[in-house]
């Protein structure tokens, strides 16, 4: 999306230096631009930051978790992408003031069906990213399995116990590798962690 889709009808007449100031206005009076005009009802509850990462984050396409972070990923991965994990995310850190469970969703949609994550946007702190879920079934199991009836109840149930034996295993093979291998491997470890201690929250409630 460029920021033209998301900037307020009246703001897109603005150019030149009258948009390198802050401004901060409410939507309330705000007609919002085709792209998203659909979110009309929802602008009370809704708030749109432009401006934040039209640089720092190069490359401008793909720049990966620098895209939220203000930051350049610059750790290219095997397959061209710009994977570091240098700092938390801006979604993160608005999130930190909020009381819930579930601070931060990440949902997505990706080309590739049989994609069913990646760890390629949000960060929760250094070198931990938040998980990017690209399954709709599997992100509604997750969210709302708990209080799920027949089937799915005892779907949510079996994954818990996969989370316990996963983490116990990844702990096992973790002492057998070098340091770089563990490094990468606590990755994975710390996102079991996460959604085990988040099932727990949700069973808790």
């Amino acid at each position: 999306m460029w920021d033209y889709h998301l900037r307020p009808k009246k703001l897109a007449k603005l150019g030149g230096k009258a948009l390198d100031k802050l401004m901060d206005l409410p939507l309330a009076n705000q007609e919002l631009p085709e792209a998203i005009e659909s979110l009309a009802a929802l602008k009370s509850r809704m708030s749109i930051v432009l401006g934040l990462s039209s640089v720092q984050s190069n490359p401008n396409h793909r720049a990966s978790h620098g895209a939220l972070g203000c930051y350049n990923a610059r750790s290219q991965g095997a397959n061209g992408s710009f994977t570091d994990q240098r700092y938390q995310t801006f979604d993160h850190a608005l999130a930190a003031s909020l009381l819930c469970i579930i601070p931060v969703v990440g949902l997505g949609v990706y080309a590739n069906s049989e994609m069913v994550f990646t760890n390629s946007v949000s960060v929760v702190s250094p070198k931990r990213p938040l998980p990017i879920v690209y399954q709709p079934d599997i992100a509604s199991r997750s969210l709302f399995g708990s209080v799920a009836q027949w089937n799915a109840g005892k779907a949510f149930r079996a994954r818990n116990k996969l989370l316990h034996w996963a983490r116990d295993d990844i702990r096992r093979v973790r002492n057998e590798l070098t340091e770089m291998d563990r490094d990468k491997l606590d990755l994975y470890l710390d996102t079991f962690e996460q959604m085990r201690n988040r099932q727990e929250k949700v069973n808790d409630i």
